[in-house]
Protein backbone atom coordinates (compact mmCIF):
# COMPACT_ATOMS: atom_id res chain seq x y z
CA UNK A 1 0.00 0.00 0.00
CA UNK A 2 1.22 3.50 -0.72
CA UNK A 3 -0.10 6.88 0.34
CA UNK A 4 0.50 10.49 -0.57
CA UNK A 5 -0.08 12.80 2.37
CA UNK A 6 0.41 15.85 0.14
CA UNK A 7 -2.21 14.73 -2.39
CA UNK A 8 -4.42 12.84 0.08
CA UNK A 9 -4.71 9.48 -1.63
CA UNK A 10 -4.15 5.86 -0.66
CA UNK A 11 -3.40 3.17 -3.23
CA UNK A 12 -4.17 -0.46 -2.42
CA UNK A 13 -1.87 -2.50 -4.61
CA UNK A 14 -2.49 -6.25 -4.90
CA UNK A 15 0.34 -8.06 -6.70
CA UNK A 16 0.14 -8.83 -10.43
CA UNK A 17 -2.27 -5.95 -11.13
CA UNK A 18 0.33 -3.57 -12.64
CA UNK A 19 1.03 -2.41 -9.08
CA UNK A 20 4.74 -1.86 -9.75
CA UNK A 21 4.04 0.20 -12.87
CA UNK A 22 1.41 2.26 -11.07
CA UNK A 23 3.61 2.81 -8.01
CA UNK A 24 6.47 4.02 -10.20
CA UNK A 25 4.14 6.38 -12.12
CA UNK A 26 2.72 7.79 -8.87
CA UNK A 27 6.16 8.55 -7.43
CA UNK A 28 5.79 12.15 -8.66
CA UNK A 29 3.15 12.58 -5.93
CA UNK A 30 5.59 12.13 -3.03
CA UNK A 31 4.29 8.70 -2.12
CA UNK A 32 5.26 6.74 0.94
CA UNK A 33 5.14 2.97 1.18
CA UNK A 34 3.20 1.59 4.12
CA UNK A 35 4.53 -1.91 4.72
CA UNK A 36 2.93 -4.71 6.66
CA UNK A 37 4.21 -8.15 7.49
CA UNK A 38 4.06 -9.23 3.84
CA UNK A 39 4.57 -7.28 0.59
CA UNK A 40 1.54 -5.46 -0.82
CA UNK A 41 -0.33 -5.76 2.47
CA UNK A 42 -2.90 -3.07 3.22
CA UNK A 43 -2.09 -1.34 6.49
CA UNK A 44 -4.94 1.07 7.09
CA UNK A 45 -4.57 3.92 9.56
CA UNK A 46 -7.34 6.29 10.73
CA UNK A 47 -5.43 9.25 9.25
CA UNK A 48 -6.18 7.83 5.76
CA UNK A 49 -9.97 7.85 6.28
CA UNK A 50 -10.41 11.14 4.41
CA UNK A 51 -8.04 10.18 1.58
CA UNK A 52 -9.17 9.27 -1.92
CA UNK A 53 -8.70 5.50 -1.97
CA UNK A 54 -8.25 3.35 -5.03
CA UNK A 55 -7.23 -0.20 -5.86
CA UNK A 56 -5.80 -1.87 -8.96
CA UNK A 57 -7.35 -5.17 -9.99
CA UNK A 58 -7.02 -7.74 -12.78
CA UNK A 59 -9.23 -10.42 -14.22
CA UNK A 60 -8.82 -13.38 -11.84
CA UNK A 61 -8.18 -15.97 -14.56
CA UNK A 62 -5.03 -14.45 -16.12
CA UNK A 63 -3.95 -13.04 -12.75
CA UNK A 64 -3.81 -16.52 -11.20
CA UNK A 65 -1.51 -17.70 -14.01
CA UNK A 66 0.65 -14.61 -13.48
CA UNK A 67 0.93 -15.37 -9.75
CA UNK A 68 1.87 -18.97 -10.50
CA UNK A 69 4.54 -17.90 -12.99
CA UNK A 70 6.12 -15.37 -10.65
CA UNK A 71 5.89 -17.69 -7.64
CA UNK A 72 7.55 -20.60 -9.40
CA UNK A 73 10.05 -18.57 -11.44
CA UNK A 74 11.71 -16.95 -8.44
CA UNK A 75 13.08 -19.56 -6.07
CA UNK A 76 13.38 -17.02 -3.25
CA UNK A 77 9.57 -16.75 -3.20
CA UNK A 78 8.85 -20.48 -3.00
CA UNK A 79 6.97 -21.76 -0.02
CA UNK A 80 8.57 -24.80 1.62
CA UNK A 81 6.16 -27.34 0.13
CA UNK A 82 6.48 -25.81 -3.34
CA UNK A 83 10.24 -26.00 -3.03
CA UNK A 84 9.96 -29.71 -2.22
CA UNK A 85 7.72 -30.39 -5.25
CA UNK A 86 10.07 -28.46 -7.52
CA UNK A 87 13.07 -30.42 -6.23
CA UNK A 88 11.30 -33.74 -6.80
CA UNK A 89 9.61 -33.04 -10.13
CA UNK A 90 11.54 -30.15 -11.65
CA UNK A 91 8.56 -27.80 -11.71
CA UNK A 92 5.16 -27.14 -10.20
CA UNK A 93 2.29 -27.36 -12.64
CA UNK A 94 -0.39 -24.71 -12.67
CA UNK A 95 -2.95 -27.39 -11.80
CA UNK A 96 -1.00 -28.41 -8.69
CA UNK A 97 -0.38 -24.80 -7.70
CA UNK A 98 -4.09 -23.91 -7.83
CA UNK A 99 -5.48 -27.09 -6.28
CA UNK A 100 -2.86 -28.13 -3.72
CA UNK A 101 -4.47 -28.04 -0.23
CA UNK A 102 -1.44 -26.38 1.33
CA UNK A 103 -1.70 -23.50 -1.12
CA UNK A 104 -5.31 -22.57 -0.38
CA UNK A 105 -4.77 -20.06 2.46
CA UNK A 106 -2.09 -18.27 0.42
CA UNK A 107 -4.24 -18.10 -2.71
CA UNK A 108 -7.31 -16.97 -0.77
CA UNK A 109 -5.27 -14.15 0.77
CA UNK A 110 -4.21 -13.08 -2.73
CA UNK A 111 -7.78 -12.27 -3.83
CA UNK A 112 -7.80 -8.53 -4.68
CA UNK A 113 -10.92 -8.07 -2.61
CA UNK A 114 -9.06 -9.24 0.52
CA UNK A 115 -6.53 -6.41 0.16
CA UNK A 116 -9.36 -3.87 0.36
CA UNK A 117 -11.12 -5.20 3.45
CA UNK A 118 -9.46 -2.83 5.91
CA UNK A 119 -10.22 0.31 3.91
CA UNK A 120 -13.49 1.99 4.94
CA UNK A 121 -14.33 2.59 1.26
CA UNK A 122 -12.89 2.35 -2.24
CA UNK A 123 -13.41 5.48 -4.35
CA UNK A 124 -12.09 4.06 -7.60
CA UNK A 125 -11.03 0.79 -9.19
CA UNK A 126 -8.28 0.73 -11.80
CA UNK A 127 -8.60 -2.36 -13.97
CA UNK A 128 -5.40 -3.79 -15.41
CA UNK A 129 -7.20 -4.24 -18.71
CA UNK A 130 -7.99 -0.47 -18.91
CA UNK A 131 -5.00 0.80 -16.98
CA UNK A 132 -4.11 3.87 -19.03
CA UNK A 133 -7.63 5.23 -19.31
CA UNK A 134 -8.73 4.61 -15.72
CA UNK A 135 -5.52 5.76 -14.05
CA UNK A 136 -5.63 9.08 -15.87
CA UNK A 137 -9.18 9.71 -14.66
CA UNK A 138 -8.23 9.70 -10.98
CA UNK A 139 -9.02 13.14 -9.51
CA UNK A 140 -5.48 14.00 -8.39
CA UNK A 141 -3.89 13.21 -11.78
CA UNK A 142 -3.36 16.55 -13.49
CA UNK A 143 -1.10 15.47 -16.37
CA UNK A 144 -0.42 12.20 -18.19
CA UNK A 145 1.54 9.71 -16.11
CA UNK A 146 4.56 7.92 -17.52
CA UNK A 147 3.56 4.26 -17.54
CA UNK A 148 6.02 2.76 -19.99
CA UNK A 149 5.12 -0.39 -21.88
CA UNK A 150 3.38 -3.40 -20.38
CA UNK A 151 5.81 -6.11 -19.43
CA UNK A 152 6.08 -8.78 -22.07
CA UNK A 153 6.14 -12.23 -20.60
CA UNK A 154 8.98 -14.51 -21.58
CA UNK A 155 6.52 -17.33 -21.14
CA UNK A 156 5.61 -18.71 -24.55
CA UNK A 157 2.19 -20.26 -23.88
CA UNK A 158 -0.98 -18.18 -23.71
CA UNK A 159 -2.24 -18.02 -20.11
CA UNK A 160 -5.57 -19.75 -20.92
CA UNK A 161 -3.79 -22.92 -22.04
CA UNK A 162 -2.81 -23.61 -18.42
CA UNK A 163 -6.43 -24.12 -17.37
CA UNK A 164 -8.50 -27.28 -17.18
CA UNK A 165 -12.07 -27.66 -15.93
CA UNK A 166 -10.97 -28.17 -12.32
CA UNK A 167 -8.75 -25.07 -12.19
CA UNK A 168 -11.39 -22.91 -13.91
CA UNK A 169 -13.98 -23.87 -11.35
CA UNK A 170 -11.59 -23.50 -8.43
CA UNK A 171 -10.43 -20.00 -9.38
CA UNK A 172 -14.04 -19.02 -9.99
CA UNK A 173 -15.03 -20.07 -6.45
CA UNK A 174 -11.79 -19.08 -4.66
CA UNK A 175 -11.87 -15.49 -5.91
CA UNK A 176 -15.64 -15.10 -6.23
CA UNK A 177 -15.51 -11.63 -4.67
CA UNK A 178 -13.15 -10.34 -7.37
CA UNK A 179 -15.59 -11.36 -10.08
CA UNK A 180 -18.53 -9.78 -8.27
CA UNK A 181 -16.94 -6.62 -6.85
CA UNK A 182 -14.88 -5.54 -9.84
CA UNK A 183 -17.17 -6.28 -12.75
CA UNK A 184 -15.46 -9.35 -14.18
CA UNK A 185 -17.48 -12.12 -15.78
CA UNK A 186 -16.89 -15.51 -14.21
CA UNK A 187 -17.25 -17.10 -17.63
CA UNK A 188 -13.81 -18.29 -18.63
CA UNK A 189 -14.55 -17.64 -22.31
CA UNK A 190 -15.09 -13.93 -21.58
CA UNK A 191 -11.61 -13.59 -20.10
CA UNK A 192 -9.98 -14.91 -23.26
CA UNK A 193 -11.58 -12.28 -25.53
Amino acid sequence: MIVSHDFHFAYIRPPRTASGTITKALSIYKCQGIEGEFPHQTVWKPEFNSYFTFISVRNPFPRMVSLWKIMTADETKLLDWIDEVVRQHGKLSFHDYVLHPAMQPELRRRCCYMYALDAPRINAVVHYENLRQELHHLPFVRRPLELGEKHKSEYSRPWWEEYDDATIEHVRSLWIEDFAAYGYSDRFEDAIK
